[in-house]
């Protein structure tokens, strides 16, 4: 969120006497006072989310919560400075004072999470000089300050080194490194840290909330490390747990505990049934690094907390020139194989359910609509969506994918009124966006929607903020590539889409056609063959591009077989319609799916 404090422009060294408050600038006439403080930013995550479900209800807590936050700062000696609806900028007289403040605000929390509509913050603390003037603050490192809250995952604290080095050892806390961060609009690096508190400090396991859009509940045990130096490790490990915890925490279908909740567990996944229940998880997320050679291995569990069963492992081995970017590669890889993992276990607990929860009624709609088999699979999707949506009318993802089945109907040719079904998709998209701007699934499908409404620009604005808002998300990583493929680029499609596939090894069979499609856009026919044969299972829908393929790679007898099984399906397939349904910005750009259509045998 913008903060709520209006920066001055950050000073250079050589304008600055460090040991003064005066600036040599001529320009200023009169010097403003600096002193030096401990700075707290803390913001309210999903806040618009919150508003649009009750206003009225949603305003009195978030004002309650913003009081007690306030009192708490004060028993800190601290004192509030800015306040804005959703965030909040305090000073203290120390770092120490602030941290402790900060603790004490997300435990706060955490107890509260019972309520109906819990408040949750992310909260950023630095230490350097501030200039007051006329009850406002101004300054780099009040900038600084809410560049780190950003950082921080929900229900978390991100610190500075300063904030580090000044407190030492006076707090029970540990400091888990993330690194040097670059931040938004600032041109150093800031070394930045997330804050896990001692074990004896932590409060007992949040309840869990009878929201319908929450999912499982997921902690992350801090990763063991048998390295030959122990300092790096730890650093190492704790970094990798805290990034994957952030990482997760973006998910909004995910509850994730927070990181000091999940550094202050016992790292050993055998006890794995019991830390569980300890902490109210459904999954565990377990791992360890060790040498191999002149290099690492990373190794990833994912562990069901009601039966201990491994639902998930996975492991890569890197060497020791890579470990710069170790952190960031098994972080992205790891999050989006998690998610697809927890989805299958997900899916298969309906086997053993006659009433399934509201989560598991959305997955299980949702591969129904990835599927794209037959028209049936659809409507008994729409069907399950209409049950969450009678309980919980303002659930985004339901919503989301609503719009995906409408525009599922237009690309299988099952729709009658096709651009009524994009209207009805476009609709459903633009409420889920309205209702939670902050939700990537929204906001991407509201983009692929745009899309084949052939509203290039718009789609792709929200595909783009998607990514922002959750870079791991391989859905939303290979809507992006199907984007780039229709808007011209099949080359750079292709490569968003190879990377979707890499993340989510659990990924549904449009990826491969999407995959399928760029690399044929691209004329690499054979690597367009390879990802369309990958499909178990082909629809008419996939075996269109496959005949179009062979024909270009010169096998005309497999071309026209595949083309005969398209045409017993539908006999009144014309290729006009694939030029129709395709949402290419220039129509020279489908040339080549043309001609492979037409040397294939289909009917103009």
């Amino acid at each position: 969120m913008t903060p709520g404090h209006r920066p001055l422009p950050t000073p250079t060294d050589h304008d600055i006497d460090i040991g003064t408050t005066t600036r040599t600038d001529s320009a200023m006439a009169t010097s403003l006072p600096r002193r030096l403080a401990g700075i707290l930013h803390a913001d309210i995550v999903a806040f618009s989310r919150l508003t649009h479900d009750d206003e009225d209800t949603a305003y009195r807590i978030v004002q309650e919560r913003m009081a007690l936050v306030s009192t708490i700062i004060k028993n800190h000696s601290g004192h509030v400075c800015d306040q804005t609806g959703d965030n909040l900028l305090a000073l203290f007289h120390s770092a120490a004072d602030a941290v402790a403040a900060a603790l004490t605000i997300q435990q706060q929390s955490e107890a509260a999470l019972e309520s109906t509509k819990p408040v949750t913050f992310r909260i950023g603390v630095n230490l350097g000089d501030v200039i007051e003037n006329e009850g406002r603050v101004f300054g780099h490192s009040v900038n600084v300050a809410a560049r780190l809250q950003a950082l921080a995952p929900t229900g978390g604290i991100c610190v500075s080194e300063a904030v580090r080095t000044a407190i030492g050892k006076t707090l029970p806390v540990r400091f888990d490194s993330l690194g040097d961060r670059k931040l938004h609009n600032m041109d150093e690096p800031v070394r930045a840290y997330v804050i896990g508190a001692d074990p004896l400090i932590v409060l007992t396991p949040p309840q869990r909330t009878s929201d319908l859009r929450r999912g499982p509940t997921v902690a992350v045990l801090p990763f063991t490390t048998l390295e030959r130096d122990p300092a790096d490790s730890d650093f190492l490990g704790h970094g990798l747990t805290i990034d994957i915890v952030t990482a997760l925490s973006r998910y909004r279908q995910l509850f994730v505990l927070a990181p000091h909740t999940s550094m202050a567990l016992s790292p050993d996944p055998a006890s794995a049934t019991l830390t569980g229940q300890k902490v109210g998880a459904d999954y565990l997320v377990a791992g360890s690094i060790q040498p191999l050679g002149a290099g690492l291995r990373f190794s990833v569990q994912l562990i069901e907390t009601q039966n201990g069963a491994y639902t998930w492992a996975d492991q890569f081995d890197l060497d020791l020139s890579q470990l710069p970017k170790a952190r960031d590669r098994v972080t992205t890889r790891t999050v989006a194989t998690l998610i697809g993992a927890i989805e299958e276990s997900r899916l298969d607990h309906i086997e053993h359910h006659s009433t399934p929860a509201a989560y598991q009624t959305l997955l299980q709609a949702k591969r129904l609509v990835y599927r794209m088999r037959e028209v049936g699979d659809n409507q008994l999707a729409q069907t399950l969506l209409s049950s969450i949506l009678r309980v919980d009318p303002h659930c985004a993802p339901a919503l989301a994918i609503v719009a995906l089945t409408h525009l599922t109907s237009v690309l299988m040719s099952w729709s009658t009124m096709p651009d009524h079904d994009l209207s009805l998709a476009q609709a459903a998209s633009a409420r889920a966006l309205e209702i939670d701007n902050q939700d990537h699934l929204a906001h991407g499908i509201f983009g692929i929607t745009s899309l084949w409404q052939r509203r290039f620009a718009t789609a792709g604005i929200h595909l783009g903020e998607a990514l922002a808002l959750n870079p791991n998300d391989a859905d939303t990583l290979a809507g992006q590539g199907l984007y780039l493929t229709f808007s011209g680029d099949p080359e750079s499609g292709a490569a968003c889409l190879t990377a979707a596939v890499e993340r989510n090894p659990f990924h549904p069979d449009w990826y491969a056609w999407a995959r399928g499609l760029a690399e044929y856009n691209a004329r690499r026919f054979d690597k367009a063959l390879s990802s369309l044969l990958s499909i178990a299972t082909p629809t008419r829908f996939h075996r269109r591009l496959l005949a179009a393929t062979y024909a270009q790679l010169g096998n005309l007898a497999q071309a026209k077989l595949e083309c005969q099984q398209v045409m017993a399906e539908v006999p009144g397939y014309r290729i006009k319609d694939t030029l129709r349904i395709q949402p290419y910005q220039r129509q020279e750009d489908a040339a080549d799916l043309m001609a492979g259509l037409r040397a294939a045998g289909f009917p103009e």
